[in-house]
Order: C-alpha cells, then sequence, then structure tokens
C-alpha cells in the first residue's frame, strides 16, 4: 500500500467554476450534435450492414465522451448519468452502448488526485492528516458522484473506510442543473425528455441530502437500530468522531459487488439472492416506513456470511405509514377486484389535484399492465416483460389518467421501484413476488378475499 509520501499520481483536479464547466458541457454538447449530423450525412452512401456498423460506432464514442465528461465534473452531472443507468427499460430506452457507459459511472468513476484528497480532509478536522489517521491509502477503492472511499487505519488499529467529498459540489450543484437542462435537448432521442426533467430535479434533492455527511453517519446510526431485526442485512458502523460535513468515515466492510455476485452464482441461488434484495426494499417501505433511496447497484455488496450490505445512506427518505399503506391498499384492491375503491385511495395518496373522477375500471385496467409482475401467480418472467407499447396505447385510449399526477412525495418511491424492476429485468429474473406481496398485505392488516378461497 501507498503511504503518506506518496507524489507519484499525476495530479487529477475536479472542474470548478461556472464558466469552465459550462465549456465542457457546452463541448459535449457540440461532439454529440456534430456525430450525429456526419453519421445522417454517411447513411445514405452506406449498405444496410454499413449503416448499422456506423450507428454502433457512433454510440459508442458518444457514450464514451459523455462518460468521461461526466466523470470528471462529477456532482450532478456525473449522478444524471447514474440515475440514467439505472433507470427501468419503459422510461429510458436507452441503447446499450449508452447504458453500458452509464453503468461504468458506478464504479471506474475517475478519482481525485491524492493531493486534492488530502486537503479536503486536512481542511475539514483542521490539522495534519498524519494526525486524523495512522494511514491512509492515496488510493481510492471507489469513486461516485459526491465523494470517494479510501481505506485508512485508526490510531486504535481499526480498518476503517473514509468517504471523501469533492471539493464545491454543492456549490456547482445550480449551474450543472441548468447546463444539464439544456444538454438534456439532446437526448430526446433515447431519454423521455419528461422523465430526464424529472431526474434533474430529483438530483438537486438528492446532492443536497448527500453532501451532509454528518447527516449520514446519523442514518447510518437509525437504519442499524432499523435493521438490527434483520440477521441477513448489515449496515456499516459510522465511527463519530472522525466523521465531519465532508468526511465520513465507517467501518470496512468486505464483500463482493451485489450485481457481479448474484451474475456469478448458479440457479436457484441467484434468483433467491435477487428475490431477497428486492424484497427488502419492499419491506423497509411497508413495515419500517422508510427508504434507502439511492439503489444502484454500486451502494450494495455481499459479505462472506452472505449478508447484503447496504452502503451510501446519505439519501433516504421517511414516510408517514399511512403513506405507504395507501400504495399497498392499491395492491390490495387489484387482488380483491375492488375497483370502485381505486380512486378514493387515488385521491387519498395525494394524486391529481383535487378529486380524482377517473373511473375505477380504468385505473385498474392501467394497473394491471404495470403492476402485471405482482399480480402474476408463480414466476414471472422479468426479462421477457417490456410493457411500454401496451401502456402508451392504454394512456392514448384514456388520457385522463394522465391528469393523476403523482405526490411529490412519492417521487423517491418510485426510483427506487424503476430501479428494482430495471434491476431484475437486466438479470432476466423469473420469481413469484406475489406470494411475498400478499405476505406484507396481511401483515399490515389488509384482508385479502382469496385467503379464504385459496
Amino acid at each position: 500500500m501507498a503511504r503518506f509520501d506518496d507524489d507519484e499520481e499525476a495530479p487529477r483536479h475536479v472542474t470548478r467554476g461556472r464558466v469552465s464547466r459550462l465549456l465542457k458541457l457546452g463541448g459535449l454538447g457540440t461532439s454529440l450534435g456534430a456525430s450525429v449530423a456526419r453519421e445522417r450525412l454517411l447513411r445514405p452512401l452506406r449498405s444496410k450492414e454499413g449503416r448499422e456498423e456506423g450507428s454502433r460506432r457512433m454510440l459508442e464514442r458518444n457514450a464514451a465522451r459523455i462518460v468521461r465528461t461526466m466523470g470528471e465534473l462529477k456532482g450532478a452531472a456525473m449522478k444524471v448519468g447514474q440515475m440514467l443507468s439505472t433507470a427501468p427499460i419503459d422510461e429510458a430506452r436507452l441503447p446499450p452502448e449508452l447504458r453500458e457507459a452509464f453503468e461504468r459511472l458506478q464504479r471506474q468513476a475517475p478519482p481525485m488526485a491524492w493531493e486534492t484528497v488530502c486537503a479536503q480532509v486536512e481542511r475539514a478536522f483542521d490539522r495534519p492528516l498524519s494526525d486524523v489517521f495512522r494511514f491512509f491509502d492515496p488510493e481510492p477503492v471507489a469513486a461516485a458522484s459526491i465523494g470517494q472511499v479510501h481505506v485508512a487505519e485508526l490510531f486504535d488499529g481499526r480498518k476503517v473506510a473514509v468517504k471523501v467529498q469533492y471539493p464545491g459540489v454543492r456549490e456547482s450543484l445550480d449551474d450543472d442543473l441548468k447546463n444539464l437542462a439544456t444538454l438534456a435537448q439532446l437526448t430526446k432521442t433515447f431519454v423521455d425528455r419528461r422523465r430526464v426533467d424529472a431526474i434533474i430535479e430529483e438530483v438537486r434533492e438528492t446532492i443536497l441530502a448527500e453532501s451532509d455527511y454528518e447527516a449520514e453517519a446519523r442514518n447510518l446510526d437509525a437504519f442499524r437500530e432499523v435493521f438490527a431485526e434483520r440477521a441477513d442485512l448489515r449496515v456499516p458502523r459510522p465511527i463519530h468522531s472522525h466523521t465531519r460535513r465532508t468526511v465520513l468515515t465507517m467501518e470496512y466492510v468486505e464483500g463482493e459487488k451485489l450485481d457481479s455476485h448474484i451474475e456469478g452464482l448458479e440457479e436457484p441461488a441467484r434468483t433467491e439472492l435477487a428475490a431477497r434484495f428486492i424484497e427488502t426494499f419492499a419491506w423497509m417501505f411497508h413495515i419500517k416506513h422508510v427508504l434507502h433511496a439511492d439503489p444502484h447497484p454500486g451502494n450494495f455488496l455481499v459479505d462472506s456470511e452472505g449478508r447484503i450490505v447496504l452502503l451510501d445512506f446519505g439519501c433516504v427518505k421517511r414516510f408517514d405509514p399511512a403513506f405507504t399503506d395507501g400504495f399497498l391498499e392499491l395492491l390490495v384492491c387489484m387482488y380483491n377486484r375492488d375497483y370502485a375503491r381505486l380512486p378514493f385511495v387515488y385521491e387519498d395518496l395525494g394524486f391529481g389535484s383535487g378529486a380524482v373522477e377517473v373511473p375505477g375500471e380504468v385505473i385498474g385496467g392501467w394497473l394491471e399492465i404495470v403492476l402485471a409482475p405482482l399480480l402474476h401467480r408463480g414466476p414471472f418472467d422479468w426479462g421477457a416483460w417490456d410493457p411500454k407499447s401496451e401502456m402508451n396505447r392504454y394512456l392514448m385510449r384514456n388520457p385522463a389518467l394522465l391528469k393523476l399526477v403523482p405526490p411529490e412525495e412519492a417521487i423517491f418511491y418510485f426510483r427506487v421501484c424503476g430501479a428494482a424492476w430495471g434491476f431484475l429485468k437486466r438479470l432476466k429474473i423469473k420469481h413469484d413476488f406475489r406470494r411475498s406481496s400478499e405476505a406484507i398485505a396481511r401483515a399490515r392488516g389488509f384482508a385479502l378475499q382469496s385467503d379464504g378461497n385459496d
């Protein structure tokens, strides 16, 4: 391992300043636009095979440009890319080249220079880094949108993980979001503009929450207590004495990235672990009324005992039990075929503005499409499920549904659902989630008509 006097690393700074960040994003937009225009000019001159190969190469080049720029800018720019990588297929129909490139941002983001890391730690504690840690590895083990993680050792011998925030993340937030809103025009070929707008607003809330590491340390304490009854889950213990607003120190946990671990398993262990991961979020939301609201795969490990390790608690949400029960009641209404009740549940949850006038049968027909995996009895094939065209046709026939705008409180819940469903689809999981959904409904006191009939 390298030591404090290691100075061989070439300096790599996070781009600072509104003008320089604007120029980077502007340059990206110009290069993407030129690339697309060039390909369109060449298409009539090529064979069918040549057109397909040209489009593939263009996408690969553009994906590399996008990822490189977002990785260098960090903050809001990088967070947008990460969210697009976990968006479900029906919301972000990204070509494989773009999705794979965005997914690299979860695992291979370019790190800060060592000199910048050292300065951040010393600024946070107002003393030399060597007075705070006995050892601090200059090479990060992970780099994300808000900060990067290093392995270190305390003077009492404990091995710890230290998350160091990139400088200027909060200060550059508004400028980045304005620039990204303009750049988003270039993504409309692949991603619904409304989805990008929602992501950009979501990024603002997420970064403001995640950039306070002292609050994240308190979240770690709270979730360790919430998860105390679950022997299959683990949350690292924060070290408050070595935590400041821009530096978070916690116990070091060995483990393999969740998605890599699952992909390496044979059936049925592969499906069982994927299902346990998803059902953990349902348990969090419906039973404990809280959510770990940043569900990208890089935030989860599997340790040597098979426990799921949850990391990165900068963005968490707590809910009123009546709110979480409301979403569960929608599912129960579908199980019980009580369509007449659906408009009232939507109204209680805060959908739309005022009374919900859409007939229950229309809402029920919509939920039969979007909740199909939870309504199906027996293993459901997530890999084969692609409801987008059916959803679009149904909305065209029933435009009144578009007025049922979700309540603001539900944004993070839908984000977690979307990421979870996209995760299952990419892994092509086949599993019966209706059984666990009915069990949660019964645990919350809902009566299912099928209880007396099956």
